[in-house]
Order: C-alpha cells, then sequence, then structure tokens
C-alpha cells in the first residue's frame, strides 16, 4: 500500500515564484498540487475558531483585489511572514488581475506559517460574487477546471469571520450586525458553524454572517438601516459604542470601502473608535487612492503605514 507524501509548502512556494513573472503566472503550477494545497489550507482554517485570537505586534491588511505586486511591496517593506505577524481581513480576489497568483501564494503562506499568518474571509470570498467579479474567469484562463474553482470556493467556506486582538481590538471585513447588541460575549461569533456556504449566508439563516462581510457604517444613522448594497446593513455611532462596552474592545477595523488615504476613522475622528482600512492603492487602476495598513505594537498602540500608488493596476480580464 502507497503512503501518500506529505504536501511539501515550501516546494510549492518555490515553484510559484518561478512562474511568476511581472506578478503574473507565465507558467502555471499543476492543478493537482493547487488541489493539494487547497485541501492542506482547508484543514488549517479548521484547526482556528470563527473568532481568531491573535497577539501583539501584528499588521493589519485591508482589500488586496488580486493586486499582487502591492502584497509584495508590503512584505518588502514590513517583513515576509517568517518574522512578522499578519492579519489580513479579506477580499483578495475579483477585480485586480492577479486574483490567482496572489490567493495562491497567501493560502501557501497560511500553511507554511499557521501561527502567524491570519486571513479572514470577505464578501468576495462566496462564488456568488467571485463567479461575476473576475476570479472565476481567471482560474478558468488558467486552469480551465471549474472543480478547481469550486475547491477554491470550498477553502473560503471554511474562513474565520472575526478576529480579536489583544482581547482589545475586534477586527473583520464588513462591520457590526444587530444580533452581537443581544450577545452576552463574542462567543456569539464562534457559534457560526462551517463550513458556510453562500447558500446559507442570508438573513434567514445567519444575519450575523452577512453583516461581518458586508455591513458598513454611517454617520447619518444611529443605529441600523438597511444597506444600499442591498446586502446587509449600515450602522451608525451609538452601535458602535453599545458594542466597545458590551465587549471591552478598544477599536474596531474593518475593511470593505474604498478611502482615499487608504485608512480613515469614522466620522473623521479616532475618538468613534472604528477605523476603515483598504490596502490596495490605485486600486483596479481607476482610483487615485493610497493604500494602507495598521501596525499594531506590543502595548497595542496603533500606527499606519501608507503605500502610495507605484504599479499600473489594470481591472480583471473578467
Amino acid at each position: 500500500m502507497s503512503v501518500r507524501a506529505k504536501f511539501d509548502v515550501n516546494r510549492f512556494l518555490d515553484k510559484l515564484f518561478t512562474g511568476i513573472t511581472d506578478g503574473k503566472l507565465a507558467e502555471h503550477l499543476p492543478a493537482d498540487e493547487v488541489l493539494r494545497l487547497l485541501n492542506e489550507v482547508r484543514r488549517c482554517f479548521f484547526l482556528q475558531p470563527m473568532l481568531l485570537k491573535i497577539g501583539t505586534p501584528v499588521n493589519i491588511c485591508g482589500d488586496l483585489h488580486g493586486q499582487f505586486n502591492d502584497l509584495m511591496r508590503i512584505m518588502d517593506s514590513e517583513g515576509f511572514p517568517h518574522c512578522r505577524s499578519y492579519l489580513f481581513l479579506g477580499d483578495y480576489v475579483d477585480r485586480g488581475a492577479q486574483s490567482v497568483e496572489l490567493i495562491l501564494f497567501m493560502l501557501a503562506c497560511k500553511v507554511r506559517y499557521p501561527k502567524n499568518f491570519y486571513m479572514l474571509r470577505g464578501n468576495h470570498e462566496t462564488s456568488s460574487i467571485n463567479k461575476s467579479y473576475g476570479f472565476y474567469k481567471n482560474v478558468l484562463d488558467l486552469y480551465r477546471s471549474d472543480q478547481l474553482y469550486d475547491a477554491f470556493n470550498k477553502v473560503f467556506d471554511c474562513m474565520p469571520l472575526a478576529a480579536l486582538i489583544s482581547g482589545r481590538i475586534l477586527c473583520m471585513h464588513g462591520g457590526l450586525s444587530p444580533p452581537m447588541l443581544e450577545a452576552k460575549n463574542l462567543k456569539v461569533i464562534d457559534a457560526i458553524e462551517r463550513p458556510l456556504p453562500d447558500s446559507l449566508i442570508n438573513p434567514a439563516n445567519n444575519q450575523m454572517a452577512v453583516d461581518l462581510l458586508w455591513a458598513d457604517p454611517d454617520v447619518n444613522v444611529p443605529l441600523f438601516a438597511a444597506n444600499r448594497r442591498g446586502v446587509g446593513h449600515i450602522f451608525g455611532q451609538e452601535v458602535i459604542d453599545r458594542i466597545r462596552t458590551r465587549f471591552g474592545v478598544d477599536l474596531i477595523i474593518r475593511a470593505h470601502q474604498v478611502v482615499l488615504d487608504g485608512h480613515e476613522f469614522f466620522n473623521g475622528t479616532p475618538d468613534s473608535g472604528l477605523i476603515t482600512l483598504f490596502t490596495a492603492p490605485h486600486y483596479c487602476g481607476m482610483y487615485d487612492n493610497s493604500g494602507a495598513i495598521v501596525r499594531v505594537a506590543v502595548d497595542l498602540g496603533v500606527s499606519f503605514k501608507r503605500f502610495e500608488p507605484t504599479f499600473k493596476n489594470s481591472p480583471s480580464r473578467g
């Protein structure tokens, strides 16, 4: 009886970088090797809770949307994951032309460095969205395989939805949800079952999951209202204040929206207790925004690092 060889993530990363030219896969990795990576990383996500508990120091990144070259800029500046901890807030795929390259690199890093490379799910890590906004076509252009595309989404179905840094900084992709105002503690997030396929992310099944992926802050509402996106809620300062008090957190960091400087305090003031973070500069090659990351120090001090547009980021061929 043959024994299946252990997945060699270092070899996978070597082959991935060998095949990448100007941020794009000139020679793609065999589909069977990609499937092995996806099976391995799915197990990694299952071994960690839906609400990650992360220590400091850590760098936090918002939306990347297939801008692989910009992720490399960040790591060249801040350090690669063998020497630096990272938390990513979702939206790795779609819109940018390097979605496959980016997600393969990140998932391989998750396998290689499971205790200091953390990835949350974004709304684009759902099949109903990434089938229409570029990722599906990116995968088919490289691999001609619906099976591989489905395997990526099975990985996304297992990703955590939120993270708590040293018990004081709450992070998610989208935002806050009405059920959180009634919860006794943040274990309510851990209670969300996985795998969580797109078909179960709806108000009838789990409103909290919807909002963690989709909700937006809005200065014009005190509590909650329907989101103009047609999915999830918008929420105001009173919700932020009540959540911070209820769960004993100092700060909420979320992504999901382009902001000009890459980071923005809600209502323009640090006193709001909420930061929107967007890490892809020159988003889709159409916006003049900077990207940014949040650096959280050992003592929970927060600072920002901006990345000005450098590369011409082409929109996805999808």
